[in-house]
């Protein structure tokens, strides 16, 4: 009888790939239920329901799927990491795109004269400062004098 309900239960989990076969419990027990039924027909035996409650995969089944979970969650996160990566770029890239608009900006009003005016800011800025006992300032065709003093 054991063997006879082994091999009913073999040949039904057989017709089905093992993904499905969690969820094909209850049409795996029907036909295994009227299978030992017609073979039990003739006996006094009578069967009223096969339960079928857990599947039990072989462990290297079972490492394989778990391989292969893993495998997934690892693609997923390169995915996750990749996109990532693209929006920094895009974020660099608008970034340069910024700067380059701000120098051509720039550029387009920058004036000899202003230069001269930002030059003379600094060269204030140096001479006023207490680290600076001496400050030589070179003289230009734009006739910046030398600045020669102590603090």
């Amino acid at each position: 009888m054991r063997e006879t309900f082994r091999t009913y239960v073999r040949d039904e989990v057989q017709k089905f790939d093992s993904r499905a076969l969690k969820a094909k419990r209850e049409a795996i027990a029907t036909q295994v239920t009227k299978r030992l039924k017609n073979y039990l027909n003739t006996t006094p035996f009578n069967i009223k329901q096969v339960v079928i409650g857990n599947i039990n995969y072989p462990s290297i089944v079972a490492e394989a799927v778990e391989k292969k979970l893993a495998a997934h969650q690892l693609l997923a996160e390169k995915e996750t990491q990749k996109a990532i990566a693209k929006k920094d770029a895009e974020i660099r890239i608008e970034e340069a795109k910024g700067i380059a608009e701000a120098q051509k900006i720039i550029n387009a009003t920058l004036t000899p004269n202003y230069l001269q005016h930002e030059a003379i800011n600094a060269q204030l800025k140096m001479a006023e400062s207490p680290n600076h006992t001496t400050v030589y300032i070179p003289v230009g065709t734009n006739g910046i004098p030398l600045v020669k003093g102590t603090k």
